[in-house]
């Protein structure tokens, strides 16, 4: 909309993709490094099965982490003076607004690890319908501007 003023601008927080999806690759592949380290001597045809699982499992992650990444760096909210805009896409780019005074209320759902690293999903309630905006930074910054600028 011409004559806007950008309040808030952010891209989803970095911390859940960089810790989840790594923690997860080794998660997954350690009982099967464990197992080949046990059973090595004596199963080598398992031994090669289980690191090759292990590997496996590890790399799908990190390809998920890189997925995570990129859409991450294509997705941005904005809060304007008039609307809250949502941006995504990787190879095509979806646009969605919302007017602020369409908005009714502002809801924060905190993960266990986004309370230490500050960062949150903020539900906009816009009449009968929710919009979340995922691993928001800022979270409380957000809600006090969103509340502010709604009413």
């Amino acid at each position: 909309m011409p004559q806007e003023t950008i309040i808030l601008q952010d891209k989803p927080a970095l911390v859940p993709i960089l810790a989840i999806w790594p923690t997860m690759g080794i998660a997954m592949a350690c009982p099967f490094i464990a197992f080949a380290i046990t059973f090595g001597k004596t199963l080598s045809f398992f031994t090669n099965i289980g690191i090759a699982i292990a590997i496996t499992l590890f790399a799908l992650c990190i390809i998920r982490m890189l997925i995570s990444l990129v859409r991450r760096e294509v997705t941005t909210f904005t809060l304007t003076d008039k609307r809250i805009i949502f941006e995504t896409g990787i190879l095509s780019r979806d646009l969605d607004a919302v007017t602020l005074d369409r908005v009714k209320s502002v809801q924060i759902e905190w993960p266990p690890a986004g309370r230490i690293f500050n960062y949150a999903n903020v539900i906009v309630f816009v009449w009968t319908e929710a919009r979340k905006m995922r691993n928001v930074p800022r979270p409380q910054k957000w809600f006090q501007e969103i509340s502010q600028h709604a009413k």
